[in-house]
């Protein structure tokens, strides 16, 4: 539309009379206003998508290469594509919608999606806090609540762990394993960012600002409120997650079934394949993914529908359809605007009208 506009405004002169031109003036050039959301400020280093740095390379002695910070739309675009992975870093990424970045980026951002839904603990092992159950404790738990009731986000190694028994861990429910990643909302973010925050006041402002609106409910200034994403927190049980179309999220298995003493409890997600914790006896546990950076879907991926076209006006009924007549309709209608028939009158009275007619005119020529 941009460029239709640029090419009206181009041309300036139109032929004349003799050959000759002289300028057209043009009505001036429509501007298009257009006001851009507000996007989230990317999680600084060290918190929530961006809490670890990861460094790849292509093959053994290859030089590492260290993959940027994400920001909170490379993580939304990254959950509405699906593509596969080239290996060059730089290559682009032409997908619907656009990802704004590279391959370099797009690894990065699925990194960050796997971490977070695939790392898992026994149950107990992580607690809040600094686990060692003194002062210190609850002064942090205190420090959490106060900070505007959101959710926790610290944990550490519990200190009193009691490793679960091998036949716990291979229990079908998951009910002894526990996410111990952060979830990412649906803002792309770990944390919540509010776009409409409500301005710093004293009470006594505040009950003054909260009568005025009361007083004048049609305010169209007055501050939107945003309802807060939320997700599940941290440690949570496996056995909350959602079934995908009836195929369970995971599925664990033991090593062996003769030597129960050496055996090891392996945990496969079916959401991510690829992504697998396997604990010895509940003593140690560690998180691994061998996979392509795909998730699964149980329907075939399709590309999101193009949006809806832009409303220019308001449609009225001249503008409106209407259902086409049936052929009854048509002939009732034809019927019912027939000339009506003129009346039969005998020859003699036939005539009388137009000789009274013809009097009159005479009449009038005489005057």
């Amino acid at each position: 539309m941009a460029v239709a506009l640029s090419n009206i405004a181009k041309q300036q002169q139109m032929p004349g009379e003799g050959g000759g031109k002289f300028p057209r003036p043009l009505p001036p050039v429509p501007v298009i206003q257009h006001e851009e959301l507000p996007e989230p400020p990317p999680e600084p280093a060290g918190v929530g998508v961006n809490k670890k740095v990861y460094y790849i390379c292509n093959g053994p002695g290859y030089p590492w290469i260290q993959l940027p910070d994400i920001t909170p739309k490379q993580v939304r675009v990254a959950r509405q594509i699906y593509k596969s992975f080239t290996g060059n870093l730089d290559e682009a990424i032409c997908t619907y919608p656009e990802f704004p970045g590279t391959e370099k980026e797009y690894l990065r951002s699925q990194i960050g999606r796997i971490s977070a839904g695939t790392h898992i603990s026994p149950l107990g092992y992580y607690t809040f806090g600094g686990g060692m159950g003194g002062e210190d404790d609850e002064e942090d738990e205190e420090a959490e609540e106060g900070a505007g009731g959101e959710s926790k986000t610290s944990f550490s190694v519990n200190p009193k762990y009691e490793p679960p028994q091998l036949k716990d861990l291979l229990d079908g429910s998951m009910s002894f394993w526990v996410h111990h990643g952060q979830y990412i909302l649906p803002q792309g973010r770990t944390s919540w960012w509010n776009p409409n925050p409500m301005p710093e006041v004293g009470d006594e402002e505040m009950d003054e600002e909260m009568g005025e609106e009361e007083e004048d409910q049609g305010d169209k200034a007055k501050i939107e409120r945003v309802e807060p994403e939320t997700g599940p927190p941290l440690l949570t049980p496996l056995s909350e997650d959602a079934t995908m179309e009836g195929i369970p999220p995971w599925s664990v298995r033991s090593t062996s079934n003769i030597m129960e003493n050496f055996a090891i409890a392996v945990v496969r997600s079916n959401l991510w394949p690829g992504a697998y914790c396997f604990s010895t006896q509940g003593k140690n546990f560690q998180n691994v993914y061998l996979g392509f950076g795909l998730k699964c879907l149980p329907q075939n991926y399709s590309l999101l529908p193009l949006p809806p076209v832009q409303q220019e006006y308001p449609p009225g009924p001249e503008i409106m359809e209407m259902m086409d007549p049936t052929g009854a309709e048509e002939e009732q209608w034809r019927i019912d605007h027939l000339p009506k028939p003129k009346p039969v009158l005998p020859e003699g009275e036939e005539a009388e009208p137009e000789e009274a007619e013809e009097e009159e005119e005479e009449d009038e020529d005489e005057d």
